[in-house]
């Protein structure tokens, strides 16, 4: 492996998600009517450092509680963000908190660099999705921001 291989790994470091993580706080904090200081906001590099994990839950990201709360998972890869996973809590249903945590992780990403959003998560909300901006693509559905 050359030097610049290794580099490519290495892209995302400890101290890349302690600022993700920041900035995805600072974004919950000023435009998520539900956000609270208690809550759950953590970034990571995960797959050798080649990806940046960041998520939020109004929980914890552990059991039950992660599968009942309103909750965001998201890797960034370079200039993509993939999107696996979006929840909002049933108790929130028609008060825009989806859309809300929706618009506060794509600031985040496109802060952070991104240039376009990928949603692979199941169960997607065609319409919903659509009216964000997204576009099918396969399986999928993609939004350059």
């Amino acid at each position: 492996m050359s030097s610049d291989d290794a580099k490519t790994l290495e892209r995302y470091t400890a101290a890349d998600a302690k600022a993700a993580e920041a900035l995805f706080r600072k974004v919950l904090q000023e435009k998520l009517p539900i956000y609270r200081d208690t809550q759950s906001v953590e970034a990571a590099p995960i797959v050798e450092g080649t990806r940046l994990w960041i998520g939020y839950s109004e929980t914890d990201f552990s059991g039950w509680s992660r599968i009942t709360s309103t909750t965001v998972d998201a890797n960034i890869a370079g200039e993509v963000c993939y999107l696996p996973f979006i929840r909002r809590a049933k108790r929130h249903a028609g008060k825009g908190i989806g859309r809300a945590l929706y618009e506060c992780l794509e600031e985040t990403v496109r802060q952070l660099g991104c240039e376009k959003m990928v949603l692979t998560a199941s169960g997607a909300r065609d319409k919903f999705w659509e009216s964000l901006g997204f576009v099918p693509a396969g399986k999928e559905y993609v939004k350059e921001l």
